[in-house]
């Protein structure tokens, strides 16, 4: 949106962009009249084509707008002009986030002071009937130790769009959604209570509650389990404090507190009445979940190359006699530690050479003598981007990070850029480069991953045009191909047809001044010299497509980089393949889609129910018309498999298979699925399974799910392998209706599959 720089929006000189976030773009701006500073935030330009979007959004924006309290930062106006739709709000010069200060430990009471601020917010907004629904460090701004809570009920006006619903993106951030929120149920003042809750715990542990791989699996085990214990990862907290986070951290609404000043109140007395006011909050390192997090605040932009400006408070002073305990405490700690290092050292320094840690079953190994430094890693197993790693701009795309992996997709134009933020391959001119990456769909916004230089102080929010200028080796795939660039000016070097839509490997080794390139264990390049070696890996911005289209969608899995030792040569180099020599096809396990057939459900005298209705739209071409009205379903049963899902309904007695996740569990937005077959004809024997041992972590399914999966679909050998938990029962939650071609079905969560009667299907 950087076009609307030197504009006006309403009575809005837009001056420059301060924060870019997966909802919103923010400008710093001089209201003309008053000659004031404001910060616009400014939404993307799909939403006003919505009318309803753009009713509900001025009935929601005023309401947030007559929000007057000390605590929340103020909304000044709100409006539309042609595609774009802002809000105005109070603009705090240098202001930081309650993310920027939770990187670092504080006192009990200061974390107190902080949240007792926002609970007056909050409970101001509840009074008036506004639910925040996205509470989290980030719209916590701080203006020194005063606090404004922001982005109040923008979720909520977000949700009024059909495009933010069908979008993928949720309203709210999951490492802090409550368990209804999670599965779309009922929304009230005690959604934000368990959001504080999520804050406390992150600042008393430094972990997330409920950590989980996904954000469905964080929102299953929210709405499955208890609220989790401070106090099996710190056992020295009270147990006053520990109950005071569980409860707003309780599973069911009716159980938390029923508001946020309750719930800090509570916590105060307890962390008084256990003197635990100078105990130390722990260091949060992964606070960001994308594609609704963002470590901007919502009023200022701090670029990389700025130092941090982080304001800490200090921690109260302890006692003298307090202070003497904890240095005790401290050296004793530091001598054990030294001791147990050692012996770490001494056990390690027996261990054979392990292979490198990123290769494939199909890569080539290093010699077992070859002396290999692991430089850069990243497994994107945690609840964000690790901001030390990398740094990002978001365009009008999508960013998450899903199942360990990052994925990023857009259909506007421009796409999510991600760029080392430091040089991941540091000191070195030999060194070898493993990258998984997947595609997902590949249209013409081809995207991929490159190798080169840029310069200092690089800047994507001004300019991308540097990426081009420094790239040494790009890998692309748009809707015609897949292939391998060398060089500034893209010149082709290695072509596949596309869409190549399995899993790939790549290894690439630079040995003194080029590159040499594995794909799947073959050779498959190797380049002219360069004149310096890389300094940067960027993933996801495309340089060479320029026109808008269709979804494309780009997965990476671990990044690693290690030093080669000097004895390690280049590969053979491999015949060359150029564009009008085109090698095979990566062989691929990968079904063949079926033809695509004769577009249905063109004149249908109904259409699909809600919430079914955005749905069928997508995908009317392949389910034709409806045959029957919503069903909500009395019973279903669920169980997760590491390969799929089973579920069973109560009113059909039928059993749906869906192999909608990947073994390494990596989650499916389309696949396969199947009715049950045989028939199901469990009859009640071994109701606790077969007493089988499945690996740390999964279970042995059981009960009538337990019969199927051993005697009909090769038990733990087969594509679901084991279960990652038990066999879960909903009343009155499932839904489904039928179409020509299949029906749309949807159970617990807010997931919903088209089941086809090709026996495809789409999740959505």
């Amino acid at each position: 949106m950087r076009e609307l720089i030197g504009t006006t929006l309403g009575k809005y000189e837009i001056i420059e962009q301060i924060g870019q976030g997966g909802m919103a773009t923010v400008f710093k701006a001089r209201q003309l009249g008053l000659e004031r500073w404001v910060a616009v935030k400014v939404l993307p330009p799909q939403y006003a084509a919505d009318p309803d979007f753009s009713r509900y959004f001025l009935r929601e924006a005023q309401a947030i707008a007559q929000l007057e309290h000390p605590h929340i930062l103020p909304v000044y106006d709100f409006g539309q002009q042609g595609e774009y739709t802002f809000l105005v709000m109070r603009y705090i010069e240098n202001s930081y986030s309650l993310a920027d200060v939770m990187s670092e430990p504080m006192s009990f009471e200061q974390a107190l002071d902080y949240l007792e601020q926002v609970a007056a917010a909050l409970d101001h907004a509840h009074r008036r009937g506004i639910i925040h629904r996205d509470v989290k460090p980030a719209n916590i701004l701080l203006d020194d130790a005063w606090v404004f809570l922001a982005d109040f009920g923008l979720a909520r006006v977000l949700e009024a769009s059909t495009m933010f619903t069908t979008s993928g993106v949720n309203s709210g951030t999951p490492a802090y959604m409550s368990p209804e929120q999670g599965r779309g149920g009922k929304i009230d003042a005690t959604t934000d209570v368990y959001a504080v809750g999520v804050i406390a715990y992150l600042m008393i542990t430094g972990k997330v509650p409920h950590l989980a791989e996904s954000t469905q699996a964080i929102i299953y085990k929210r709405n499955h389990e208890p609220a989790p214990s401070v106090q099996l990862l710190r056992p020295e907290i009270p147990s006053l404090i520990d109950q005071s986070v569980r409860k707003a951290l309780a599973p069911h609404a009716v159980d938390r507190f029923q508001s946020v000043g309750e719930f800090v109140a509570d916590l105060r007395r307890a962390v008084y009445r256990c003197h635990a006011e100078i105990l130390p909050t722990m260091p949060v390192q992964s606070l960001y979940f994308m594609p609704s997090e963002s470590h901007v605040s919502p009023t200022r932009l701090r670029t990389p190359s700025e130092p941090n400006q982080v304001k800490t408070p200090p921690p109260a002073r302890p006692p003298r006699q307090s202070r003497r305990v904890w240095w005790l405490l401290a050296g004793i700690t530091f001598f054990f530690g030294l001791i147990i290092i050692a012996a770490g050292i001494l056990w390690i320094s027996s261990l054979p050479p392990a292979p490198s840690s990123s290769g494939g079953a199909n890569r080539p190994t290093l010699p077992p003598n070859g002396s290999v430094e692991a430089m850069f890693i990243d497994d994107f197993n945690e609840l964000g981007l690790n901001r030390a790693l990398w740094d990002f701009e978001l365009g009008s795309g999508q960013m998450q990070i899903y199942n360990s992996v990052l994925r990023l997709s857009s259909s506007g134009p421009s796409f999510p850029l991600v760029y080392s933020a430091v040089n991941p391959f540091p000191n070195s001119d030999r060194f070898r480069l493993d990258i998984d990456l997947q595609y997902l769909t590949a249209a013409t916004r081809g995207a991929g991953l490159a190798l080169g230089t840029l310069p200092e102080n690089f800047d994507p929010n001004q300019d991308r045009a540097p990426l081009q200028l420094g790239q040494q080796l790009g890998f692309w795939q748009d809707g015609d191909s897949w292939r391998i660039e060398f060089g500034p000016a893209g010149e082709e070097v290695y072509d596949l047809p596309a869409p190549q839509l399995d899993k790939m490997a790549l290894q690439i080794d630079f040995l003194g001044d080029g590159y040499t390139v594995n794909l799947d264990g073959r050779p498959v390049y190797t380049s002219p010299p360069v004149a310096e070696p890389p300094t940067h890996l960027w993933l996801g911005s495309p340089l060479q497509a320029s026109d808008a289209g269709s979804w494309s969608t780009l997965e990476v899995g671990q990044i690693a980089v290690e030093t080669l030792p000097d004895d390690i040569a280049a590969a053979p180099a491999p015949p060359t393949a150029t564009a009008t020599d085109t090698p095979a096809p990566i062989p691929t396990d990968t079904p063949t889609p079926s033809p695509t057939p004769t577009p249905l459900g063109q004149d249908c005298p109904t259409a699909a129910s809600s919430p079914f209705g955005s749905i069928w739209e997508a995908h009317r071409d392949q389910l034709g018309c409806p045959v029957s009205d919503l069903t909500r379903i009395p019973t279903i049963a669920e169980e997760q498999f590491e390969g799929g899902h089973m579920f069973w309904r109560i009113d059909t007695d039928r059993v749906y298979i869906v192999y909608d996740r990947a073994k390494q569990g990596q989650e499916l937005l389309e696949g396969r699925w199947r009715l049950t077959d045989p028939e199901w004809k469990w009859d009640g024997s071994n109701p606790d399974g077969v007493g089988m041992t499945p690996p740390s972590g999964l279970v042995e399914p059981k009960r009538g799910f337990g019969w199927l999966w051993r005697t009909h679909l090769g038990g733990p050998d087969g594509p679901l392998g084991w279960a990652l938990d038990r066999e879960y029962g909903f009343d009155n939650v499932g839904l489904s209706q039928a179409f020509e071609e299949g029906i749309i079905f949807q159970g617990s969560s807010s997931r919903a599959y088209v089941l086809l009667n090709s026996e495809r299907f789409y999740a959505q």
